[in-house]
């Protein structure tokens, strides 16, 4: 026996819309149901195969290649060595296989300790000479698979630093990805002023770029972190125009240097930082990836490389007062970074806002990348966003807005000039006042005490620079070279030199003037 029912009769969109805003009476749909992103997109109550833009395509698809699709990633800033190396033992063992090691502002504007005590120790680890790397990681796994590092302007003697490590304690680098985190335009938005003249740091990135193209494994000596900029406030349609902005300064300025863009392309990495509104970031991530696609074949590559993408929780969205919060919070976002498809990601620890930052509190935040892989299984789930008309349209409309502000920063004269004009800093500024005016005051972002607690023992960090410094072998440090300074400083490392030690001899002896804002 058949059994016959007949089908719900079809509701077009324009019949939805006439019924909700008969039902709206004299109240506006646009003002009523349509909400705007900072940057000003609309997100509309519902999208269709009707919606009126037109039929969206699978703008971007993800492919899963290995048994989890990211890298549970953890920060590591801590100054004193004794507790750096119990939170890498302890984060290694715990699961973690991603080590981001970001450089105190000291190692990164290639200042001695003794003579910038205010910056030993302000956020990031003290990790100058080779040594310290070997008491930093003596008790750890050396089962990690990422190693990402954050050196500000002195990214050529902290990539020798790594590289010398490697040779000594012969790991293998080939089945590893390391990062270098060669970012001269980022380090300079971060910390108003790099070691060098840029045009120099630039020589030395082109470097750093051929030697890791020319050795096997997955390094990658290019970074494009826009993070700070949406720490600071930027929305999400600026952070995507100054990623491109800033990546083309780069093509621009290795093709001076005889490096190919389809080189450089392949040794690009960037970092992001992710909010808490799951679509929009997950948006967000697929419009990166879109947009350097279309800048990539614009400059005649026809199979552009994927960018490895790093995911770091936005602290703007945690909150001090109430820290038990963010580990909903976090949980939300890492959720969007992983659905988006970042390739490492890092949750911070929920008590780190208030400058109490725990092993407690770095075991829970490791625990929820756990569980986002291994119960939620979410390595699994192969592209779930493509094809969803919600996501694929704001994708869309998240990379015009970000072509937007990208054609806006080429009309400024690109990234260096509109940072050193203060367009940049201003549009920024003006988009931190927008949300601040809307927000509900839930997010206050790492507090000062966070800062101050990071500079703990500088006296003893000084004492044992200095001592180090003594029982060195290093000597005098000769005239940095033209060619090959990346052989040059690790052959000084191995000798007993500080990487402010060959900062200073590789841009501020040989007479260059450092670059500032």
């Amino acid at each position: 026996m058949k059994i016959r029912s007949d089908p719900f009769p079809r509701v077009s969109y324009d019949d939805w819309r006439r019924r909700v805003e008969e039902e709206l009476g004299a109240e506006s749909f646009e003002e009523s149901l349509v909400s705007r992103l900072p940057s000003g997109v609309a997100v509309e109550p519902l999208y269709t195969a009707e919606f009126p833009t037109g039929r969206p395509h699978r703008a971007d698809r993800l492919d899963v290649e290995s048994k989890r699709s990211w890298l549970p990633c953890q920060l590591f800033t801590n100054p004193d060595l004794t507790k750096l190396a119990e939170e890498l033992r302890t984060d290694l063992e715990g699961g973690v296989i991603g080590v981001w090691l970001r450089l105190d502002r000291a190692a990164r504007l290639g200042e001695l300790p003794e003579t910038s005590s205010q910056n030993v120790g302000r956020d990031g680890t003290t990790l100058y000479r080779l040594q310290d790397l070997h008491e930093a990681f003596l008790r750890s796994s050396q089962e990690w698979r990422l190693l990402l590092l954050e050196p500000g302007g002195s990214f050529l003697p902290v990539a020798a630093a790594i590289l010398a490590w490697f040779e000594k304690t012969e790991i293998d680098p080939g089945d590893r990805t390391l990062i270098l985190g060669g970012d001269p335009l980022g380090a300079l938005a971060r910390d108003g002023s790099l070691p060098g003249p840029l045009r120099i740091l630039e020589r030395d990135l082109a470097e750093l770029v051929r030697y890791c193209d020319s050795v096997p494994g997955q390094g990658r000596a290019l970074v494009v972190s826009v993070a700070s900029y949406r720490e600071a406030g930027a929305d999400t349609a600026q952070e995507l125009g100054l990623a491109m902005a800033s990546s083309v300064h780069y093509l621009r300025a290795l093709e001076r240097e005889g490096v190919e863009v389809q080189q450089a392309a392949g040794q690009l990495a960037f970092v992001t930082a992710i909010g808490q509104d799951i679509f929009v970031e997950m948006a967000k991530l697929r419009a990166l990836r879109l947009l350097w696609n279309g800048v990539l074949k614009s400059c005649g590559v026809e199979d552009p490389p994927r960018p490895w993408i790093h995911g770091t929780i936005l602290c703007r969205d945690l909150t001090s007062q109430n820290p038990w919060s963010n580990q909903l919070r976090a949980t939300s976002a890492g959720f969007a970074a992983v659905m988006g498809g970042v390739n490492s990601l890092e949750i911070p620890a929920f008590d780190e806002s208030d400058g109490s930052e725990s092993l407690r509190g770095r075991r829970l935040a490791r625990n929820i990348q756990h569980i986002l892989g291994e119960e939620s299984h979410l390595h699994r789930v192969t592209d779930i966003s493509g094809g969803s008309y919600y996501v694929e349209i704001l994708t869309q409309d998240l990379m015009r807005a970000g072509w937007g502000v990208f054609q806006q920063v080429e009309a400024e004269g690109g990234m260096l000039a509109a940072l050193q004009s203060g367009w940049v800093q201003k549009q920024v500024d003006e988009s931190r006042q927008n949300q601040d005016r809307e927000s509900d005051g839930s997010g206050e972002g790492s507090s000062s005490q966070a800062d101050l607690n990071r500079r703990q023992r500088v006296t003893a960090v000084l004492e044992r620079y200095t001592q180090q410094g003594e029982t060195a072998e290093a000597g005098e440090i000769s005239s940095a070279p033209a060619e090959n300074r990346l052989r040059w400083c690790i052959e000084h490392l191995r000798r007993g030199a500080s990487i402010q030690d060959l900062s200073r001899a590789l841009y501020q002896q040989a007479g260059g003037q450092g670059t500032e804002l």
